[in-house]
């Protein structure tokens, strides 16, 4: 199951997203000093995503499909655009972050296994 874009959010659960970080912006005008009161509401924000997120992929891991607790999965993001893909298990997020990110390394990646993979069986 690939992420959830903003865009493709049911309207009731994008409204509450779009309306949360809008809230984050305004408070966080008035904050000042107070900075750390932002990441809270930051955190908070990241909760109700990762929620919604859960809920959708059913509590499985986006790549491996592993049945994850709430507290295990792992809100995954884009590092370039900070857009949020889907929600991971540890070791599925871990390995995204070791190709650094691209869809490149993974395909090839992909490839190498699917064409060694006679090579160990036999070696074994």
């Amino acid at each position: 199951m690939a992420g959830i874009a903003v865009e493709d959010m049911q309207p009731k659960a994008k409204k509450q997203y779009i309306n949360y970080i809008e809230s984050l912006r305004t408070q966080s005008t008035y904050l000042g000093d107070l900075g750390w009161m932002y990441d809270d509401l930051e955190k908070q924000a990241k909760l109700i995503v990762k929620n919604y997120l859960y809920k959708e992929q059913k509590g499985r891991c986006a790549i491996c499909a592993k049945k994850l607790s709430e507290d295990e999965g792992i809100l995954d993001h884009n590092h370039f655009t900070g857009s949020v893909r889907g929600i991971l298990c540890n070791k599925c997020n871990l390995g995204i972050g070791l190709f650094e990110d691209n869809p490149e390394y993974l395909i090839v990646a992909t490839n190498y296994v699917n064409e060694k993979k006679d090579v160990y069986s036999k070696a074994i």
